[in-house]
């Protein structure tokens, strides 16, 4: 009972609370002799309600309308492309590789690059490099 209080989000946890102070004030001892039938019956009753209360929703599953339904045309063009030869086999480089490969170790000096060189290289700036003042770009700076 106390796991349960405890692992609940706080309006639920009052919620609980509350019901629970409600049915111990309102707990009366019976003042006819004890009959196990109905103490049976009620026992059930409040478990079967219990149970029916704390059960989960079932969760609604869709498929995405972002994820295009398969056709006859585009798993022949899959299957086609799965069986294919490869455009270059292992090891081999097609001549835009081998030029960009070639700018990344530094080009004709054939000195490697620095990632300064990477950044300009890339059109980046650095945040030390960008001058950035957080004062005016972010809410939650206290003027230091």
């Amino acid at each position: 009972s106390s796991f349960l209080v405890t692992s609940l989000e706080p309006s639920r946890r009052h919620a609980m609370l509350a019901a629970l102070a409600t049915s111990a004030a309102s707990f009366a001892p019976p003042t006819e002799p004890f009959d196990r039938r109905v103490f049976d019956r009620r026992a059930f009753i409040g478990g079967a309600a219990l149970a029916a209360a704390s059960r989960t929703a079932p969760a609604q599953a869709q498929r995405s309308k972002l994820i295009p339904r398969s056709s006859a045309e585009s798993t022949a063009s899959f299957k086609q492309y799965q069986l294919s030869e490869a455009k270059y086999k292992p090891g081999e480089e097609s001549e835009a590789f081998k030029k960009a490969e070639a700018a990344r170790n530094g080009g004709a000096a054939g000195k490697p690059s620095s990632a300064q060189d990477d950044l300009a290289r890339l059109g980046l700036k650095s945040f030390s490099d960008s001058n950035t003042d957080m004062c005016q770009t972010w809410k939650g700076c206290n003027g230091r």
